[in-house]
């Protein structure tokens, strides 16, 4: 499997008429080679979205992942805090697909650090490298 190509930076706005506001995300992808693929994402919401939608906006996001691929395959999920923040570590497979992550909301804005690899190239060094090289400023 080949991943496709991406900008090193993506912004865009996402229009949610359902929820009756739109979300703006800023992507950041870097590829180790052509199997292995880092993302930053940050997503932000409109200031009435807050920490105290934290479990639900994570546990959300998760479930938008899940039901996008029926062939998603959830092998696990922990809510945990991080820096005293909510925080989601999941594991997912598709097919021979690996895409773990963590993410996290910090007031109205949820972050997700990621990695999506072909299952043989799986590297939790790697990943854990990534994702805790990631600190919130104040």
């Amino acid at each position: 499997m080949q991943f496709p190509k991406y900008p090193d930076h993506l912004s865009e706005k996402m229009r949610l008429p359902k929820e009756g506001f739109d979300l703006k995300y800023d992507a950041y992808i870097s590829a180790v080679d052509q199997k292995t693929v880092f993302l930053l994402l940050i997503a932000q919401y409109p200031e009435f979205v807050d920490e105290s939608y934290a479990r639900m906006s994570l546990e959300g996001f998760l479930n938008g992942i899940l039901t996008h691929n029926p062939n998603n395959q959830l092998i696990f999920a922990d809510l945990s805090l991080v820096g005293g923040h909510e925080a989601l570590d999941f594991f997912i497979r598709t097919g021979g697909v690996y895409f773990k992550g963590r993410a996290l909301m910090v007031k109205n804005s949820l972050y997700l650090m990621a990695m999506e690899c072909e299952v043989q190239n799986y590297d939790e060094i790697h990943y854990k490298k990534f994702v805790d090289s990631f600190a919130l400023g104040k």
